[in-house]
């Protein structure tokens, strides 16, 4: 059974909107055509033109999709069907329906053609030589039906923060959490870095294509996804909330009778919570429980 509950606020002009939904673990199904994410220095990236595999099996992106994530400056000239590509003094010349590119007028070669889909007149070339034209390196992971391609410049360092921290908000959060849980005889709850790390991802992926909701065009269901990144779980659920602040969006939870339950809830005992900056409400949480 599902339970979804809606809750506004509004402050002036501000709007802070959360959801949650409740399913039993097997109510979650991968579905059976696996999906490209694409990830940029492990930010998450989005184009309104799906990337896809060609004929050729290469993964095919828009270049300008790729290029702007890598902070590079695209033009386009439509008399000689190129794409010029400018990154840290480095100029890249693409054309369209040939194997051949540059790099500085060094010549090289693919092993497909770029393609121009139209409408919306978007020029796709394989991602691979894209990235490593431009300085950065290509590394592609299958988890469950999740095709994950990370690019990354040479240069790229994770922090660790990203790896092992929460950061002050999300601890904030948490302290939040577990002072409404204690103060009704209730455990708190430990946080999982692995469920963070999935609930980050989760409000990225809403910023980045633009929903609020509990099925992600990426991820599928909250259940799907945790399954796709190996979390095993008795019971599960989750909480999304759009708000300026941490204090705002825990007021809202809180104040939501569905969302308050799942704080509350002793069946849980993991934890693990996702705040990421961006999206019409200033910041995005993503609350993820489980046992």
């Amino acid at each position: 059974m599902q339970l979804i509950n809606r809750y506004i606020s509004i402050f002036v002009i501000i709007i802070s909107v959360t959801l949650i939904s409740v399913l039993p673990t097997h109510a979650g199904t991968s579905t059976s055509n696996n999906r490209i994410v694409i990830t940029v220095n492990d930010n998450i990236v989005a184009s309104n033109i799906p990337p896809y595999i060609n004929s050729d099996n290469r993964t095919m992106v828009p270049i300008r999709f790729i290029a702007e994530a890598l902070h590079s400056e695209v033009s386009w000239d439509e008399a000689s069907k190129k794409v010029t590509v400018k990154r840290d003094g480095n100029i890249v010349n693409i054309w369209l329906d040939k194997y051949t590119y540059t790099v500085n007028n060094v010549s090289h070669k693919m092993d497909t053609k770029p393609t121009l889909i139209d409408p919306p007149g978007r020029t796709f070339i394989p991602l691979r030589f894209a990235a490593e034209a431009l300085g950065a390196n290509v590394e592609w992971i299958t988890q469950g039906n999740i095709n994950y391609v990370r690019v990354n410049d040479n240069t790229y360092e994770p922090t660790s923060q990203q790896n092992t921290e929460m950061t002050a908000e999300e601890q904030q959060m948490i302290n939040l959490v577990n002072h409404e849980r204690t103060s009704r005889g209730l455990a708190p709850l430990k946080v999982s870095m692995e469920l963070v790390k999935i609930a980050r991802l989760k409000s990225q992926d809403m910023i980045v294509n633009s929903y609020f909701a509990h099925q992600s065009p990426t991820y599928g269901s909250p259940f799907e996804m945790m399954k796709q990144f190996g979390i095993s779980f008795s019971y599960a659920a989750e909480n999304l909330a759009g708000a300026p602040q941490v204090g705002t969006a825990h007021t809202n939870l809180m104040d939501s009778s569905g969302h308050r339950a799942n704080i509350l809830n002793s069946n849980y005992t993991s934890i693990g919570i996702g705040i990421v900056d961006g999206g019409k409400y200033g910041k995005m949480f993503t609350q993820h429980f489980t046992r």
